[in-house]
């Protein structure tokens, strides 16, 4: 015959601003019950009439606190200066509706709810890596990040290779990585709340690597009008060309292959060089330790078609 049917109603206390006066860190929130209507276990106090005693008894409730759709989290009563309140973890940087319920020993209920905007922040990003032409991620990789963090108004970026990047911009940045390894790349963001979090994921760069061709068209059609041992993960390279008699008809050298299209099948002065067979000498240095390009797997024939 005990029954708890007591309703209550929760609220952020919060100054004329609508800044939150208290009960309200970067880790945690307190949800007050109203003065006017509190909630409260209550005590009650009897006598036995059979035994001329008197007792008092208490009704547990168990509270619990829903964020959204989230499974509900068990929570406590607590009391400061005689106020209750419930303290919840759970927190979101975006609005967020909580559902609080209060159930007390014999399954009776109350509940209300309260929507709360975000204070906390939460830092997010994925990373993009850019592959080379053979869909390598081999070095230099460019990677692309798209920062999806909430309500940040700071961001850091540390790349894992010494380099850090601080705006105060929604920034997406793009980051060379030159060294084959793994970087952990992490993103510390910050609020006018004063309130910080981060995030990390990992970026792997491959080994620089060298693709071999021997037959190219220069025809102008557009298709296969070079001849390129293409890859962008080559730090420095040279090449010569030289005709089946021995003599010099080509060379180049540059520092990122990049840049390089290619023999486009003229000769130094200019000239279309003739169909036919044609002997190559490539060297070439990747970003990784001891990378190095040279020797008989570097230099072959290669055919000259019109």
């Amino acid at each position: 015959w005990i029954l708890f049917s007591r309703g209550f109603t929760l609220k952020l206390e919060k100054d004329t601003s609508g800044q939150p006066l208290r009960g309200l860190t970067c880790s945690y929130f307190d949800f007050y019950t109203d003065p006017s209507d509190p909630l409260r276990t209550d005590t009650l106090h009897y006598f036995d009439p059979r035994s001329s005693l008197a007792y008092t008894a208490s009704i547990p409730l168990q509270v619990t606190v829903q964020a959204g759709q989230t499974e509900p989290q068990t929570a406590s009563l607590l009391r400061s200066d005689s106020v209750p309140f419930i303290r919840t973890t759970n927190l979101y940087a975006v609005p967020t509706r909580y559902t609080v319920k209060v159930t007390d020993a014999y399954g009776h209920q109350a509940t209300d709810q309260v929507v709360c905007e975000p204070y906390m922040t939460q830092a997010s990003f994925t990373a993009r890596p850019v592959t080379d032409a053979s869909g390598n991620y081999s070095a230099p990789l460019d990677v692309e990040f798209d920062n999806t963090s909430a309500n940040a108004t700071h961001y850091v970026w540390e790349f894992g290779d010494d380099e850090t990047e601080e705006t105060d911009f929604l920034t997406h940045p793009r980051h060379t990585y030159r060294t084959p390894r793994q970087y952990t790349v992490r993103l510390t963001v910050s609020n006018a709340s004063g309130c910080e979090h981060e995030a990390t994921a990992n970026v792997t760069v491959d080994a620089s690597a060298l693709r071999k061709a021997n037959v190219f068209t220069p025809n102008g059609d557009g298709q296969n009008d070079y001849f390129n041992p293409y890859n962008v993960s080559i730090r420095s390279f040279s090449i010569r060309i030289f005709s089946r008699s021995g003599r010099l008809v080509y060379s180049h050298s540059g520092d990122d292959m990049r840049f390089w299209e290619g023999w486009d099948g003229k000769t130094s002065s200019g000239q279309d060089a003739s169909e036919g067979i044609y002997y190559y000498v490539l060297e070439a240095k990747g970003y990784g330790r001891k990378q190095t390009y040279s020797g008989s797997d570097y230099t072959g024939f290669l055919y000259l078609y019109r």
